[in-house]
């Protein structure tokens, strides 16, 4: 637990696509459009999936955002994994 909160703290979230926090200011994972949310508040980094070519775990929409941070001009329906 020590070491999640010690990764945070400095920026690293794992299933991002970068820093967090390297992004612009005030804007979040949620603003983001490689961002796919889920219908529980989180999501998925497409762009970190993309990057790694391998599965990424869910990220909180609230992370700060990234320096990958693009801005989602659409609105988007979350989506269910199974």
């Amino acid at each position: 637990m020590a070491d999640v909160m010690r990764q945070r703290a400095n920026g690293i979230v794992p299933g991002m696509a970068h820093l967090a926090g390297g992004g612009p200011a005030g804007l979040v994972c949620g603003d983001c459009d490689h961002f796919e949310p889920d219908l529980y508040g989180g999501g998925l980094c497409r762009k970190a999936v993309e990057m790694t070519r391998r599965t990424q775990p869910l990220i909180s929409s609230d992370n700060r955002a990234c320096k990958y941070f693009d801005l989602d001009t659409q609105p988007k329906k979350p989506t269910t994994r199974g």
